[in-house]
């Protein structure tokens, strides 16, 4: 009916003396237990917005939600039918509603808030994520990456590595593999495959700039002993134009100084084309005899994280 609002919970229904027959006549659609909507949720906030909605404690978004709304790299998008992960105090027990996973300890966890969103803070929503049985490796190592991207410490990741708690050996197995560097989680996975096929290691985010102290490029990989870059290719490199004319005149520029880059795109990190990818840049691998020209800049280092363990 159109004089009903497009949601309202069970309790607002009967104090304003709607029956139940009358929500369902109306087309309104319950979410959750206690929660009737006109519409069914399409993205993780209005999936979040419905939740809270019938929450009746202190809550703050956690788990694989809070990896997304904080700009972690996630397992997967939400979808709709995907359930909201959230965190309420241990005292309050656990939130038992469908399309709501909820976990305790929020009196235990530092809280930020994203666009009005309650969420767990960058450090405790990996660890909320790290008893997740569909969660891989190559999962963790590229969260991890993502984390120290956008700012946080390699001693935050370790702390909870080292504590006596579910999760905790799958976190220390991550780290042996997270680096500082990568700036999307695509760059993890390909320097993840070229390693797990065994060859040598690359630092990241290397600029090469020329005699005049110019930046030719900024290799995503690069290994100095063979003068090859490696580089992930989003299709932001393809569609727009200036950077793909870009791309092409670095690469000759890179070429014309002895640095040869190999480029990879979604395509070439697929199961199927992964084993190419790896001959690829196996076969680039050849010592160079001479130093390449211009001078290499690293931004970064990329070694191995230093732990504990």
């Amino acid at each position: 009916m159109d004089e009903l609002p497009r949601h309202l919970t069970s309790a607002e229904a009967r104090r304003s003396g709607v029956t139940r027959a009358t929500l369902t006549a109306s087309g309104l659609v319950r979410t959750h237990h206690g929660l009737w909507v006109a519409d069914l949720p399409t993205t993780l906030d209005e999936a979040i917005a419905q939740a809270g909605a019938v929450i009746r404690c202190p809550w703050a978004v956690c788990g694989w939600s809070a990896v997304e709304l904080l700009g972690l790299p996630d397992r997967r998008s939400w979808q709709p039918g995907d359930p909201v992960h959230v965190c309420v105090p241990t005292a309050a027990g656990r939130v038992r509603r469908e399309g709501i996973v909820s976990r305790k300890g929020l009196e235990r966890r530092r809280v930020v808030d994203v666009s009005g969103i309650p969420v767990v803070a960058g450090i405790w929503a990996v660890a909320d994520v790290l008893t997740d049985p569909l969660a891989t490796h190559e999962d963790l190592v590229r969260l991890c990456d993502g984390y120290l991207h956008l700012g946080g410490t390699a001693g935050s990741l370790v702390a909870p590595a080292s504590l006596d708690r579910r999760g905790a050996s799958r976190l220390r197995g991550a780290l042996r593999d997270t680096r500082h560097g990568a700036e999307s989680p695509r760059e993890t996975d390909l320097r993840l495959l070229l390693a797990q096929a065994g060859l040598p290691e690359p630092e990241q985010q290397v600029r090469l700039v020329d005699a005049g102290g110019a930046t030719v490029c900024r290799f995503d990989l690069y290994w100095e002993e063979f003068a090859l870059g490696g580089e992930f290719d989003g299709d932001g490199h393809r569609t727009e134009r200036g950077r793909w004319r870009g791309d092409r005149r670095a690469d000759r520029r890179a070429l014309l100084l002895g640095h040869r880059r190999l480029r990879v795109t979604s395509d070439d990190l697929m199961p199927d084309r992964r084993h190419e990818t790896v001959e690829e840049f196996r076969t680039s691998m050849v010592p160079v005899r001479a130093p390449a020209g211009g001078r290499l800049v690293r931004t970064v280092d990329s070694s191995p994280l230093v732990l504990p363990w």
